[in-house]
């Protein structure tokens, strides 16, 4: 379960293109037919099929660092349509070069899903527009994410979930969202939630208490180098890995890894399978020794480690596929819901305490409420 996708329609007439949903990052942009560099098989936008396209003055090469690499190229206009709103003139970056780690399968490009101040564009994003132009009912965003995490008979695009624009999906949870305020920080930037607490295997693990990320264009949670120590500390035969897995931790595969995070409120578990990222290693006789685990020293792996306005914690989708996630622009806050038995629940519900804060096409499903219509996505291998 690696990277989440979702259908966009770009230009006139429209080119139908497959992008990462990343609440992360902010910026939108996808491959141009001019992009050399592009891993091979990457699909690309080709503005010259595009009545709508503009190229806006004056504008130069334009660079976007992410955690694993970069992506370069120059500014654009367009008009962009998902599940049915459309945004005239939507500014992204048209992308001449792209990291070879940073797409793979259908994805042409990745649709940032955070707020404008950190867009390396200083482009509106997409879903802002929406709000501003009173497109959205409610000024907010859901997502329900899938697992197919371990799951042999899964193919290399699946069924990613759904994500819902200006409103939730009430078959998708149960009980009510429960909503916490994001850090009154002055601009908005990152999707951002304190992280409170930490249990691991039943057990409460020292953390220090720090920003966190809500991020569904991360696969995994990665946190501090002294924390993620503490949390691997706790789970019996765990060790670091080294070469190109340093930053990662491995434990017995026959270990159930049980963590809840708390953000304020409730302790949302996480499902033990999300927890078992991958087999690292087997014994004599074939069988699987060691996992490597969904927890990762930040600084480590990443370069988006909580230093320079970035969050402390990267909260990805090893968390995300256990609860159903609301973003709310205005008031800034982040919801958590229990997920319904139609959502494939399967994780046991959260507790409450006051002392502890794939490949294919995405169709609009009918709207729940006028200015609310919700996208499928589709999940793709091999992203962390």
């Amino acid at each position: 379960d690696t990277i989440y996708v979702g259908a966009i329609n770009v230009g006139t007439p429209a080119q139908q293109l497959n992008v990462v949903l990343d609440s992360g990052s902010s910026d939108l942009w996808f491959a141009n037919t001019q992009c050399n560099l592009c891993p091979s098989g990457t699909p690309e936008y080709d503005s010259s099929k595009s009545s709508s396209f503009t190229s806006p003055s004056g504008s130069g090469p334009v660079s976007i660092q992410y955690g694993i690499g970069s992506v370069e190229g120059v500014l654009a206009q367009d008009t962009v349509t998902m599940a049915g709103f459309t945004v005239s003139k939507q500014t992204f970056l048209s992308a001449k070069y792209v990291s070879s780690d940073i797409l793979y399968g259908t994805a042409a490009g990745i649709m940032g899903l955070a707020f404008q101040s950190i867009a390396s564009t200083q482009a509106l994003p997409f879903w802002q527009a929406l709000v501003k132009s009173s497109q959205f009912t409610s000024p907010q965003m859901s997502f329900w994410l899938t697992r197919y995490l371990n799951n042999t008979d899964a193919q290399g695009t699946e069924p990613g979930g759904v994500l819902t624009l200006g409103g939730t999906n009430t078959t998708l949870y149960t009980g009510d969202i429960q909503s916490l305020d994001m850090p009154n920080s002055g601009e908005q930037s990152y999707w951002l939630l304190q992280l409170r607490n930490m249990t691991v295997q039943g057990n409460n693990v020292k953390i220090a208490t720090g920003t966190a990320a809500i991020d569904t264009g991360t696969t995994l949670i990665g946190g501090p180098t002294a924390d993620v120590k503490n949390i691997w500390a706790a789970v019996p035969n765990s060790q670091p890995m080294d070469g190109l897995m340093e930053g990662f931790y491995s434990f017995p595969c026959g270990t159930e890894v049980q963590v809840s995070l708390s953000f304020g409120g409730n302790s949302w578990p996480i499902s033990a399978a999300d927890m078992n990222y991958s087999i690292a290693s087997y014994d004599i006789n074939d069988n699987p020794e060691q996992c490597a685990g969904g927890i990762f020293d930040l600084g480590q792996v990443s370069s988006a480690e909580g230093t320079g306005g970035n969050p402390d914690w990267i909260i990805g989708d090893t968390f995300l596929k256990n609860v159903y996630t609301m973003l709310r622009s205005s008031p800034p806050s982040i919801g958590f819901a229990q997920l319904s038995t139609a959502a494939g629940s399967s994780s046991a519900a959260a507790s409450s305490s006051s002392n502890i804060l794939g490949s294919g096409t995405a169709h609009a499903s009918n709207p729940s409420a006028t200015g609310s219509k919700s996208s499928n996505i589709l999940f793709a291998s091999n992203w962390y």
